[in-house]
């Protein structure tokens, strides 16, 4: 992300499941002012950490959101230990952390609205939102895959059948 960071200098974009942004290939093209960009993070303590850690650098905003494929109301499920596992998914949560999580119910906004509510056209999104990334991705208008240049997106936890799927998604876009 870097090598496109320094040859897109400015771009805005979108961080979806931060954590608290001490990890992710987008953090050093932000630490370095190479991209703007909204960080979003849905978990209270991660995004307290979050704030802390991004809070002297100018080219970041910050919103605690559910992001989801179509908005609404979501159980969100927290790991109780370190893990790095909360998700609209409670057995990847489970699966990840080895503990049963806590959920909370939490109104979400769509992907597409989110994109559409930036003031700068967004070139670029990174996605780590445990389970979900695919479907996210899968949810994109046209009108808003057509000016993104870079999707960066976990598959680790994400079936053959939907990395299959997504990537036609994203070949029919040039991706």
């Amino acid at each position: 992300m870097m090598l496109w960071a320094t040859e897109n200098k400015g771009s805005h974009g979108l961080v979806i499941g931060t954590h608290n942004g001490e990890t992710g290939e987008w953090v050093q093209p932000i630490r370095e002012g190479k991209l703007s960009g909204l960080l979003v993070e849905a978990s209270d303590p991660q995004f307290l950490d979050l704030t802390k850690n991004y809070s002297q650098i100018k080219n970041c905003k910050f919103l605690k959101s559910l992001i989801t494929t179509h908005g609404g109301e979501f159980t969100f499920w927290e790991s109780c230990n370190a893990s790095y596992a909360n998700s609209i998914i409670k057995d990847h949560v489970t699966k990840i952390s080895g503990a049963t999580p806590n959920g909370k119910v939490m109104n979400s906004i769509s992907l597409n609205s989110l994109i559409d509510e930036q003031e700068n056209e967004v070139k670029w999104i990174h996605l780590d939102v445990e389970g979900i990334d695919t479907d996210l991705i899968l949810s994109i208008s046209d009108k808003n895959m057509s000016v993104l240049d870079l999707l960066i997106y976990e598959t680790i936890n994400t079936s053959p059948e939907k990395k299959e799927i997504c990537k036609l998604f994203l070949e029919k876009d040039g991706f």
